[in-house]
């Protein structure tokens, strides 16, 4: 039977349409609907390459901005002298964005101040302005452009990767992950998958990085513009 790993770097699919919509920093009133839906069923479609368990809700969202597209493609209808306001096919989409943004920045904003709690009973104000007092050089990775990379090494590997039959736990991956970090303190995203050529635990290690990452303790970052991407110790 084929193992399927459930993908939980967004809540839903409209946490990704906000990420691609701050990512192409456009208008969330005047979204450009052609591209973001194309990047939306790219990232459908690596997940598929990848074996990864798509929730229905995301593949409902695709069948939505298809046939909000479509329609977009259709000339719009003349106006007539009584009617001076244009039906758009957007707007139903974007008032959904709109109050989950609501929702969304509420949350982080609770979430960021927990943490700073957190961090300052733990480690003190002066400690974290030293420890983190050089992130400014440092570029965060964008998480659809994680996957990309972590795709783009299944293709290169391909002919090496083998089938495992015994079950591969994320959990136990993510141990593997933490103790590599309190060990080194960083490592290349890449060399994080030296000489492993088993799929399964290629994408169970690679999902137990994202878990990490969205929990914040690890993060992902370049020195540079498409520079190397390094995994280090998160605030």
């Amino acid at each position: 039977m084929e193992l399927k790993f459930k993908l939980s770097i967004f809540e839903g699919p409209l946490d990704l349409l906000l990420h691609l919509i701050r990512k192409n920093e456009v208008d969330i009133q005047n979204i450009p609907v052609s591209e973001i839906t194309s990047q939306y069923l790219e990232y459908l479609e690596m997940m598929k390459k990848l074996d990864l368990d798509i929730a229905g809700d995301f593949i409902a969202m695709a069948a939505t901005l298809l046939r909000i597209k479509s329609r977009m493609l259709l000339p719009k209808p003349p106006v007539s002298e009584e009617e001076d306001t244009y039906d758009d096919p957007r707007q139903e989409l974007v008032d959904m964005i709109h109050e989950y943004q609501k929702y969304k920045e509420a949350a982080d904003f609770l979430d960021a101040r927990r943490l700073s709690r957190e961090l300052l009973f733990e480690h003190g104000e002066i400690g974290i302005e030293k420890e983190f007092e050089n992130t400014e050089e440092l570029l965060v990775v964008d998480m659809l452009d994680l996957l990309k990379t972590f795709a783009q090494l299944i293709k290169k590997n391909k002919q090496k990767l083998v089938i495992e039959r015994d079950d591969i736990k994320i959990e136990d991956r993510i141990e593997h992950i933490r103790k590599i970090i309190k060990q080194r303190n960083k490592i290349g995203f890449l060399e994080l998958f030296d000489g492993t050529y088993s799929k399964r635990m290629l994408v169970a290690t690679f999902l137990a990085l994202l878990e990490l990452i969205k929990i914040g303790e690890v993060i992902a970052v370049q020195t540079e513009l498409f520079g190397e991407i390094e995994i280090t110790k998160g605030i």
